[in-house]
């Protein structure tokens, strides 16, 4: 039941992205067909907002389903092994992120194109300039809130316990 909970969650976050996704490109597309209104620019051909709405959605569920959702999972395993506080995971889910997106970007220069594969650097300064902020929102809507409740929780428990256990000046 734990697993499909998850499992949902991932799936609502992705449909968040999506329709966030669609709603800004749609806004850009529109302020971009003002602005070539107002300075009498060309307004492009009709079929633009839909292909590129396409791309838009095909983008964030490829990127949510090869990237972020695997990420995210390997970090709750981490939590759910070392038992570390659920907002230990973010280090663990950033590096398992640029793990996948380097596999991810090797996949596509391997059967998408014909150029080499460019320097792990290169890679891991593109994930994190286009992706770890995205991949970091996205495990906020995922897993954010089930850390801070985790955090509140063992914060409570502490606090409490070390009220309740008698101190060394206390006679037994």
């Amino acid at each position: 039941m734990k697993s499909m909970l998850y499992i949902v969650r991932h799936v609502a976050a992705l449909g968040i992205a999506a329709v966030l996704g669609a709603v800004l490109w749609t806004i850009v597309y529109f302020a971009l067909l003002l602005f070539a209104m107002f300075t009498d620019s060309g307004i492009g051909s009709p079929i633009s907002y839909p292909l590129w709405l396409v791309f838009l959605l095909l983008s964030i569920t490829i990127i949510g389903l090869l990237i972020f959702a695997p990420a995210c999972a390997v970090g709750r395993l981490f939590v759910a092994i070392t038992r570390f506080p659920q907002i230990a995971s973010i280090p663990v889910v950033f590096g398992v992120g640029a793990l996948l997106s380097y596999l991810a970007y090797g996949l596509y220069i391997a059967t998408v194109t014909t150029h080499s594969m460019p320097p792990a650097t290169t890679v891991f300064l593109n994930y994190c300039i286009y992706l770890s902020i995205p991949l970091g929102a996205y495990w906020w809507i995922v897993d954010g809130p089930f850390a801070v409740v985790d955090g509140l929780r063992r914060w409570l428990h502490q606090r409490f316990s070390a009220a309740t256990r008698p101190s060394a000046d206390t006679p037994a």
